[in-house]
């Protein structure tokens, strides 16, 4: 997510963000980084405790953790 992302979203929730030169943007958008980690983390030991040997799905978990399968 860049920093203009990053923007948008806070002024969205409401956080007062003067725009992407504001320090608060660039906390914010580690913390956008910091969540995104967690989440990846999340998704890919669930994938890892529901998958069937042989199916890929330890591939698909180092994927996820390295940030998509694209």
């Amino acid at each position: 997510m860049n920093r203009l992302e990053i923007v948008e979203l806070a002024q969205q929730c409401g956080i007062g963000v003067d725009g992407v030169e504001d320090p608060m943007c660039a906390r914010l958008q580690r913390f956008a980084e910091v969540a995104a980690e967690r989440q990846r983390e999340a998704s890919a030991h669930t994938c890892e405790q529901m998958g069937i040997e042989g199916f890929g799905t330890l591939a698909i978990a180092v994927a996820i953790r390295k940030g998509g399968l694209g």
